[in-house]
């Protein structure tokens, strides 16, 4: 009987840090999502190019996009609430996400390619298919950017969801659900 007691205090002494590392307040742990992985370029190259360098939510909440590396750079478009992958693409150059959107009901997204630059990478969310556009031919036109830091943590309009970039694995994105 006593070695139960020692068995269970050992438990709760090793489960309580865990926990307590893993929640934010009013959240509980629900999924890391990792980062993709590619096999073409050495191990250590790819896994510093695999680090989230940014994050965003589409105006409906439908969808988060996380973009991965910088000079060969990776886009991921997750659908909340399943967080499961719907779009992936390598894709070169250095991408904007705070000067990104969607449109078309969440079926499309127009990636900004370069912070100087004209152009725009209009993706089909579904075929994993993009081609390049001039920004005069996007929903919002050449409007003036906005220069910001980027994302890489931050809450669903309904705070059902906090979604965070790891501390410990840069690679990696938390998501916490709010207690019911």
């Amino acid at each position: 009987m006593q070695n139960f007691f020692i068995l269970l205090f050992l438990i709760l002494i090793v489960n309580i840090p865990m926990s307590i590392g893993q929640n934010k307040k009013g959240y509980s742990f629900l999924t890391t999502i990792k980062a993709p992985a590619y096999t073409q370029n050495s191990s250590n190259k790819e896994i510093k190019n695999n680090i989230v360098r940014a994050m965003k939510l589409s105006e409906s909440d439908r969808y988060l996009v996380a973009s991965y590396g910088t000079k060969l750079s990776t886009i991921v478009i997750y659908e909340i609430g399943s967080f499961k992958k719907i779009c992936s693409l390598r894709l070169s150059g250095v991408l904007e996400l705070n000067n990104s959107y969607f449109s078309n009901h969440d079926s499309i997204f127009y990636l900004k390619s370069e912070r100087y630059s004209l152009e725009y990478k209009k993706i089909d969310v579904f075929t994993n298919r993009f081609r390049k556009v001039d920004c005069s031919r996007t929903p919002y036109g050449c409007r003036v950017e906005e220069v910001r830091l980027n994302k890489i943590k931050f809450y669903t309009k309904d705070k059902k969801y906090f979604i965070t970039r790891s501390k410990k694995n840069r690679n990696d994105i938390f998501v916490y659900e709010k207690y019911e």
